[in-house]
C-alpha cells in the first residue's frame, strides 16, 4: 500500500510538470510578441548511465536570445513547452541550432504577467500532449486500484464467528 502510494505520488508530480507545461503551452499562442535576437546557439552533449552501467549520449539544442519589453531587457533559453528533446543521432538538436543561428532576428511570444518568461515556439506538441494522457491515465488506474481494494474490504473483528467471516467475504 505504501510503496503503491509512493509510485502515485511520483507520478502525480511528473503529471502536474506536464500538465503545467501543457497549460503554458496552450496560453503562450495568446501571449504578446517582442522583437528579439539569438544571442547564443550550440549543440550540447548530455549523458546517462543506465542500470549496467552503460553509457550513453544524447544531443540537445541549446539557444539563448535577448528581448524588451517596454524599457527591460530579458534573456530566455526555452524554445518550446515540454523541456528540450534530445536524440542519440543530434538531428533534433541540429535542426533547432540550424533555425536558430546566432544573431538572427525572432519574434519571442511573453508571458504579460511574468515577462521574463517566454518562448520561442508558442503551443504543444503531440508528444506532451500524450505524455500527459500516460501520467494521468496510469497515476488514476492505479490510485482507483488503492483505494478501491482498501474501501472494498470489510474488517474483521477479533472473536468472530466463522459464519461472520464468510459473509465478510
Amino acid at each position: 500500500m505504501i510503496l503503491g502510494l509512493g509510485f502515485v505520488g511520483l507520478l502525480l508530480v511528473a503529471a502536474l510538470f506536464l500538465l503545467r507545461e501543457t497549460y503554458l503551452g496552450v496560453i503562450s499562442e495568446f501571449w504578446p510578441t517582442a522583437p528579439g535576437t539569438i544571442n547564443h546557439s550550440s549543440i550540447a552533449e548530455r549523458y546517462s548511465t543506465d542500470a549496467d552501467d552503460n553509457e550513453t549520449v544524447s544531443y540537445v539544442a541549446k539557444v539563448r536570445y535577448s528581448y524588451s519589453v517596454g524599457h527591460r531587457y530579458y534573456q530566455g533559453d526555452r524554445v518550446s513547452f515540454g523541456g528540450t528533446m534530445g536524440d542519440s543521432e543530434g538531428r533534433i538538436a541540429r535542426s533547432i541550432s540550424t533555425k536558430y543561428p546566432v544573431g538572427r532576428p525572432v519574434s519571442v511570444r511573453y508571458d504579460p504577467t511574468h515577462p521574463q518568461r517566454a518562448v520561442l515556439e508558442p503551443g504543444i506538441h503531440l508528444w506532451l500532449l500524450l505524455l500527459n494522457i500516460v501520467f494521468w491515465g496510469i497515476g488514476g488506474g492505479v490510485l482507483f486500484k488503492l483505494v478501491r481494494g482498501r474501501w472494498l474490504q470489510k474488517p474483521i473483528t477479533v472473536g468472530a464467528k466463522a459464519e461472520d467471516l464468510t459473509a465478510a467475504t
